[in-house]
């Protein structure tokens, strides 16, 4: 199967963010765009972040991970199984809460990101 981006050439922009982010004293590059994000994680957003807020977040140092909305569910579950993405630290938040699940709810974003 081939992929748009490989996973080494991935891995291979997160150490280069990450050494950047080091040397001039940053704690993390947070990726807020849709093609930014398929350049930082190789998997591209099924959604618009004009429409449902989304960030990919590479830490100086640390895994990489993406806080994504609800509706993506099935889109990351579907590249996880193909192998498509490469960010395994993924958290989804909801617009709404909910009785019967603990979760991160739309006006909780701000701390989810922190």
């Amino acid at each position: 199967m081939a992929q748009f981006i490989k996973r080494q050439v991935v891995e291979e922009r997160w150490k280069k963010i990450q050494s950047w982010l080091k040397t001039h004293n940053y704690n993390a590059l947070v990726v807020l765009e849709t093609n930014n994000t398929c350049y930082v994680s190789g998997w591209y957003l099924d959604v618009e972040p004009w429409e449902r807020l989304v960030a990919t977040v590479i830490p100086a140092s640390g895994e990489p991970f993406m806080i994504l909305h609800e509706l993506s569910t099935h889109h990351v579950k579907m590249a996880q199984e193909r192998g498509t993405i490469y960010i395994d630290d993924i958290t989804f938040y909801f617009e709404r809460p909910s009785t019967t699940r603990r979760t991160w709810t739309t006006p909780q974003w701000p701390q989810l990101v922190a």
